[in-house]
């Protein structure tokens, strides 16, 4: 983890992506939620889900919309 400014200047924690990717182990859940993986780091929910958006792209990780708008990775 590191350090950098946001969009407002404010300064806040960054997180790599192994980081968050480890998340994902440490649950026997088959599945995460945006939320689920936040409240195991320095990072705001709206954070997570950008970076699993560009890690899916990537192909580190896949997506499923259940119901109206939730997603699981």
């Amino acid at each position: 983890m590191g350090m950098e400014r946001d969009e407002h200047g404010k300064i806040s924690e960054t997180v790599a992506d192994d980081e968050l990717l480890a998340v994902f182990e440490t649950t026997d859940l088959p599945v995460l939620t945006a939320t689920d993986i936040a409240a195991n780091l320095p990072i705001h929910r709206r954070a997570v889900t950008h970076r699993l958006k560009g890690m899916r792209e990537a192909g580190l990780v896949s997506s499923r919309t259940v119901g109206g708008s939730a997603v699981v990775w």
